[in-house]
């Protein structure tokens, strides 16, 4: 299993790492995070996710 989860992480290494500095790069204080949540709907919604959004406000 942890071979596999390895493989993966390398797989998506630069994916990884682009979605960290997108993310470092929109600071947000905390509880008022509404472009970390969009950017984290979107991405998810384009790999085939149902997202229910604005859940808790920020969510």
């Amino acid at each position: 299993m942890q071979a596999r989860i390895r493989e993966m992480l390398e797989r998506e290494r630069e994916n990884i790492l682009s979605v960290y500095r997108d993310l470092h790069a929109i600071p947000e204080l905390s509880t008022q995070e509404y472009r970390t949540s969009a950017y984290i709907a979107d991405y998810l919604e384009k790999r085939g996710f149902q997202v229910q959004r604005g859940v808790g406000g920020t969510g």
